[in-house]
């Protein structure tokens, strides 16, 4: 019951001894295990609320949120009826909840930084997690608890293994205590270990460690690698363990001794992942180099089993040792280990950030896969037709997805995570229905491309769609291309007629830039990197396979194909098209003609792959980027370098010039984009604002605005001589900023995207949505009689009509941001606004408070004021108060705590919390007015609801 729940969770404990309680009970009553179940995963996954010091209603709170059909719920509602008043729990139901049951059973949080390995023993009794906190926690798989805490490596903890055990290893009972524990001492408890005995981990240093699970101490450190340790892994006896690095190695070593048997050489790249053949005969890895290689472990003899179209993060093979899966940045491969035949090509759409991590399922029916973009777990098996497909998606993880691990003793999925937190997930037993993806859902930019003439703008995805916007007004104009391969190139030709995308199986698509009526199509049977359109009706198609293929716009017939040692990953055409520069994956620069189809020049100077080259229109210079974190600018008709430019955090990923030639901008993977000055290599201008790598940044024809793509899902459009955002056209930040109800029950709300939005609250309908700022929209106010609005941002405040969102004033004068408004009288008023201190200044006077005349909009000096502003003090964001109570939140969670009696206060301003309940998503802003309480939240959502405890 949800009494016997909130009496657990009240002492110290309990929560451990609740799960424990369900686990024997589930046991002992077979006939309600699946209720109990139920019951014990809500439990499990609500750890972290149920934890916090709180209301002694949120069990209830919680229980109520879940769906109608689950069974704590039926029960709670059925009690609930046979209650007295007194009795009867105070709680309240959010209007939108799910209706299916959440498939996460267990939520551990014990590092203080990202989990990067977990891994579960062979009874499935214990979890060992590893992060960047360096140190490795091991959990009771029932209820979370930390058994062991093992701190010794000097470096962030990339991953962990147990060692299997024999039928012979016995179990061993002992005090669970933090072995090497950061503060010393541990609770002591009774617990059990398995019989695994050993655990293995391997840090960012190159640095491998055994631990004894008996006696918890450190039982050698062995180092022979040269980088990065990426994965590590038992053989099935047990006897050895092998060890995959970035010195481009992987190894074996004695499991006893911890001495070298064995290096497995022949990659060209990290060697990022490694899975064992479960006779014990082989390993199979996977490397930076996107192939996937074999190795006899007897005599470390290798070869290429398979190869991908970029690199491979991780490696998994089936029990029954009949496939191989290998994933990476673009896509996920299956392969028959018999022959090495292709068995399925998985499109990754939905994981933005690659696949990390793949493991198979006991009964290597299905497999899971777990990346970053939308930190999701997919779960992938056979459709009726034989064929390969996404089944189930488990979504709950804040940060990228690093590692997976299936428990061998029941249908359990243990994932850690970049968001610190390591959960278990029950996996179903029934047949699973595909996974239909939601309709426009959007994936990371990957490529983009402008017109000449301004007005249409291309975006390529990850997800296989090519999108046309408005050059002008940012719109969404036409989707050319959907759920295809990931798309790898765009371009226009120079006089805006053609449009041509290239994708990664190796497709090349031509349409009609104005019209979006498809031209041809062909496939070149190899990755397309680059892409670009000549004056001349050509188009050049940079290929993974060591050629630059030359098309006929119009026929589609093959005019060339050019030789490129090192394949071609950027291509541009000189202005007159009759010469390519391509950049190769070796990192030198060639000039290619196309009537020799030989290099003219070979420009070298970069160490690393160019990842993008320009063409200046005038003709006299050619820029290039670079892995090497360089760009170099350079003379076309003598190779000489005039400038190299450096000074990046992370690798360049585009170049391109402006119209005169005289600036370049390039993007790269420190999310952000810059503007030099090609005559003197200086920075003119730098654009900060995504969230991931800047894949492609270009000029307007006009050169007043820059337009950037990046893996953050986002295009933006840029002021080139201020710097400042313009627009953003796609993945809204639609977090709620700031929200104010009105006397009439309207709500006012302010978002992240700069808009704002008012509603009624008593038809829930939209009454209208603007973009009123140049920037996040930080505070909204009603006049009192709810028919002004007025918004505040950076050094901007506007007034409109609250039913129709009509401007009335934009009102001058400012310093800098608005912290608060208030509207006093209608439309003969005045608006006041209050301004932040900026920041770390230190002076004692007051920040500025203006106002203004709400009829005229124009400023009312302070010596004219007829009377003082009114309060304004900000209302803090997620607190609110009436005379009787006060409104907090906590993530989630909102509760409401009666004040104290004036008599009664002594210094104390809150009481005890009279009720709470937990919002769908982290709550951003609230406010209340008269019984009801309103509140914006992190993904959007905006709920109101009615607050019958503060009558």
């Amino acid at each position: 019951s949800v009494d016997y729940i909130a009496a657990k969770m009240a002492m110290f404990g309990g929560s451990e001894q609740l799960l424990r309680e369900f686990a024997r009970a589930i046991n002992k009553f077979p006939k309600s295990g699946k209720a109990l179940s139920q019951v014990r995963a809500f439990v499990g996954r609500s750890l972290e609320s149920l934890r916090a010091p709180a209301s002694p209603t949120l069990p209830a709170q919680l229980v109520i949120q879940e769906p109608d059909h689950a069974e704590i719920r039926v029960r709670f509602k059925a009690s609930e009826s046979t209650r007295s008043a007194e009795e009867t729990w105070d709680t309240m139901e959010w209007p939108r909840r799910p209706q299916m049951l959440h498939p996460c059973q267990l939520t551990i949080r014990e590092h203080a930084m990202g989990i990067q390995g977990v891994a579960v023993s062979s009874d499935g009794t214990l979890i060992a997690s590893a992060g960047d906190d360096k140190v490795i926690r091991l959990c009771n798989a029932l209820t979370g608890f930390v058994s062991f805490s093992f701190a010794g490596h000097s470096s962030a903890v990339v991953c962990v293994a147990f060692a299997p055990h024999s039928d012979q290893d016995r179990r061993s009972t002992l005090p669970r205590k933090a072995a090497t524990g950061e503060d010393g001492e541990g609770e002591e408890d009774e617990g059990t270990l398995p019989a695994s005995k050993v655990l293995v981990s391997g840090d960012a240093s190159g640095e491998i460690r055994l631990w004894n699970l008996v006696s918890g101490a450190e039982e050698k450190m062995v180092k022979g690698h040269d980088g990065r340790i990426r994965g590590i892994a038992f053989s099935p006896s047990g006897d050895t363990f092998a060890s995959a690095s970035q010195d481009k190695t992987a190894k074996i070593w004695d499991a006893t001794t911890g001495k070298l048997v064995r290096t497995l050489t022949g990659h060209e790249g990290w060697v990022t992942c490694l899975a064992w053949c479960p006779t014990g005969k082989e390993i199979a890895t996977a490397s930076f180099d996107a192939t996937v290689r074999l190795y006899d472990v007897q005599t470390g003899e290798g070869r290429v089993f398979g190869k991908c179209v970029s690199f491979l993060l991780c490696v998994a093979m089936s029990p029954d040792c009949t496939l191989i899966v290998a994933a990476g940045a673009t896509q996920i491969r299956v392969w028959a280990r018999s022959d090495g035949s292709k068995v399925a090509y998985l499109g990754i759409d939905g994981i933005a950030g690659g696949v990390r991590t793949v493991a198979f399922t006991p009964s290597g029916q299905t497999f899971a896969s777990g990346g970053g973009g939308d930190c999701s777990v997919a779960l992938w098996g056979l459709s009726d037709a034989g064929a390969w497909e996404e089944k189930r998606r488990f979504e709950g993880h804040g940060d990228w997805v690093n590692s997976l691990a299936f428990c061998p003793t029941s249908k359990t999925l243990i994932t850690g995570s970049g968001d610190k937190s390591v959960r278990l997930w029950e996996v179903p037993e029934e047949p699973m229905a595909a996974t239909v993806k939601p309709a426009g859902r959007l994936m990371r930019v990957d490529v983009i491309a402008m017109s000449r003439c301004e007005n249409m703008l291309a975006s390529g995805t990850a997800d296989g769609n090519v999108r046309i916007w408005s050059g002008h007004t940012g719109a969404e104009r036409a989707t050319l291309l959907r759920d295809a391969f990931p798309v790898e190139a765009l371009a226009f030709s120079p006089d805006c007629e053609t449009l041509v995308a290239g994708c990664n199986d190796g497709s090349l698509h031509v349409w009609e830039a104005k019209t979006g009526v498809a031209k041809w199509n062909v496939s070149t049977s190899s990755r397309i990197f680059s892409l670009s359109c000549s004056s001349l009706d050509a188009i050049a198609a940079g290929c993974l396979d060591n050629t630059c293929r030359v098309y006929n716009a119009h026929s589609q017939e093959l005019l060339a194909s050019i030789p490129v040692e090192g394949f071609a990953v950027s291509v541009d055409f000189a202005p007159d098209g009759t010469e390519i520069a391509a950049g190769t994956g070796s990192g030198a620069v060639l000039l290619v003609p196309l009537e020799t189809a030989t290099p003219r020049l070979t420009l070298q100077g970069h160490s690393g792959t160019v990842w993008g080259v320009s063409w200046a229109r005038q003709g006299g210079r050619v820029a290039s980027v670079s892995q090497d974190s360089t760009c170099r600018i350079w003379d076309a008709a003598s190779g000489a370098v005039l400038h190299t430019l450096t000074g990046w955090a992370g690798y360049l990923r585009s170049v391109r010039f402006d119209s005169t030639g005289e600036q370049i901008v390039v993007g790269g993977t420190d999310n952000c984009a810059a503007i030099f000055d090609v005559q003197t290599g200086t920075c003119s201008r730098e654009f900060a604002g995504h969230a991931g790598w800047v894949t492609g940044a270009v000029f307007t024809e006009s050169r007043d605005r820059i337009i950037t793509g990046s893996h953050d899902d986002t295009l933006k459009i840029w002021d080139a001589n201020s710097g400042r955002e313009m627009q953003m056209l796609i993945g809204h930040t639609r977090r709620v900023t700031s929200i104010e109800i009105s006397s009439i029950k309207l709500i006012a709300v302010g978002r992240a995207d700069k808009t704002l939005q008012v509603w009624d609250m008593k038809t829930m309908s939209e009454l209208f949505s603007v973009q009123a700022h140049a920037d996040i929209v930080v505070a909204v106010a009603f006049s009192a009689s709810s028919t002004i609005v007025a918004s505040g941002s950076f050094q901007s405040v506007t007034t409109r009509c609250a039913s129709s969102g009509t401007l009335f004033h934009s009102l001058q004068g400012h310093e800098g941001w608005v912290s608060s408004i208030r509207v006093v009288g209608g439309e003969n008023g005045l608006v006041w606004a209050r301004y932040q201190r900026p920041w770390g200044e230190e002076v004692a006077e007051e920040p500025p408070i203006f106002c203004w005349d709400t009829s005229t909009g124009e400023r009312v000096a302070a010596e004219d004021w007829k009377e003082g502003p009114p309060e304004m003090e900000p209302i803090p964001a997620l607190e609110d108060r009436t005379e009787r109570h006060k409104i907090t939140t906590n993530g989630q969670l909102l509760f409401v705590h009666a004040l104290p009696s004036e008599e009664g206060r002594g210094g104390q301003d809150l009481g005890p919390a009279v009720s709470c309940f937990q919002a769908p998503a982290p709550i951003s802003v609230l406010r209340y007015c008269e019984g009801m309480i309103a509140c914006g939240l992190e993904d959007g959502q905006i709920v109101g609801c009615k607050a019958p405890m503060l009558v």
